[in-house]
């Protein structure tokens, strides 16, 4: 990293903390907990997409899903937000009640939002930001959108990093999670046959049963 990178960003991780302390300041005075653990999450980004792309706008209107929704801020698109789950992303709507709360938000911050369902003109689904919290601060910036993480040095030292902008490390993550609890789901039926196997075969013969541990 140039010098230069280096002083940028610190200003960044400096604008930040001072935006945290903004934050407590306020939780005290309003007697509050700055990192509420009262949220629970209900809806994943991917699920809400396969159940309710289909519908209209106007029948979403009609029906006002309530949902619950929690993930890593990655976009600012304004009056947009974009946040990023385990299992895809999801644009909140920053209502009026909701600007102060989005005044103190950096890319990279993990919240919690309790809204209703919504669809654009575009065919895009979105969730109002009704009920808003603040879950995790990020006190350092996350890597250029456009240009991503490519130092490769770096995206194996900081693998958490890579995980949260590199779409493609995370699916490698996940093929490779897949294959290995189905080869080791395999094995396991396979030794516990043969342990069963063995057990019987050592019983033939012998008026007492023994003992097997399949385990």
């Amino acid at each position: 990293m140039s010098k230069e990178l280096e002083q940028n960003e610190n200003k960044l991780i400096a604008e930040r903390r001072a935006k945290l302390a903004k934050i407590r300041e306020q939780a005290v005075e309003n007697n509050t907990n700055p990192f509420p653990n009262n949220f629970c999450r209900k809806n994943l980004a991917d699920d809400l997409q396969k159940k309710y792309s289909h519908r209209s706008k106007e029948e979403l209107e009609s029906s006002n899903q309530v949902v619950s929704v929690a993930g890593r801020l990655i976009r600012n698109r304004g009056a947009f937000m974009v946040i990023q789950d385990m299992s895809g992303i999801m644009q909140l709507y920053v209502v009026k009640e909701a600007r102060s709360f989005v005044k103190n938000l950096d890319l990279g911050d993990i919240v919690g939002v309790n809204g209703v369902l919504h669809k654009s003109g575009k065919g895009d689904l979105y969730v109002s930001m009704d009920d808003n919290y603040l879950l995790t601060k990020s006190l350092r910036p996350l890597p250029d959108k456009h240009h991503g993480l490519l130092d490769k040095e770096m995206r194996y030292r900081q693998r958490y990093v890579d995980l949260i902008v590199n779409p493609e490390t995370r699916d490698v993550f996940k093929i490779r999670t897949k294959i290995i609890n189905f080869i080791r789901s395999y094995l396991n039926k396979k030794i516990l046959w043969k342990s069963k196997r063995l057990c019987f075969k050592s019983s033939q013969g012998s008026r007492r049963a023994p003992i097997c541990h399949s385990s």
